[in-house]
């Protein structure tokens, strides 16, 4: 388990970590959208930007009660599911190392 920053409570740093990890997998949405990042990047990204949103949410769910509380636990387990599907996609989309092909 990740040790928390001295005087900082796991909910706060569970926000300012899903945000930032939010706001990655929707730039890297948006840059495979546009055609600047390649599918392998984009799903790299969203594999592990999933897992961290997902821990990111659970650490949030501690300073909640009630109906916010399963919600948010609910994105949580959504996102894991979400992270295995792009690993999956990822190992399978295979790339410059498998095909031999530097020039992808």
């Amino acid at each position: 388990m990740l040790q928390s920053i001295h005087d900082v409570p796991d909910p706060a740093l569970g926000t300012v970590v899903g945000a930032a990890w939010a706001a990655v997998v929707v730039a890297s949405a948006y840059q495979y959208r546009t055609g600047s990042r390649s599918r392998r990047r984009f799903y790299t990204t969203t594999c592990v930007g999933s897992f961290w949103l997902a821990y990111s949410l659970l650490q949030l769910s501690t300073a909640l009660s009630g109906v916010t509380e399963v919600v948010v636990v609910a994105l949580a387990v959504g996102c894991v599911p979400v992270g295995i599907v792009a690993g999956i996609r990822w190992r399978r989309s295979g790339g410059p190392d498998e095909a031999g092909n530097a020039t992808e």
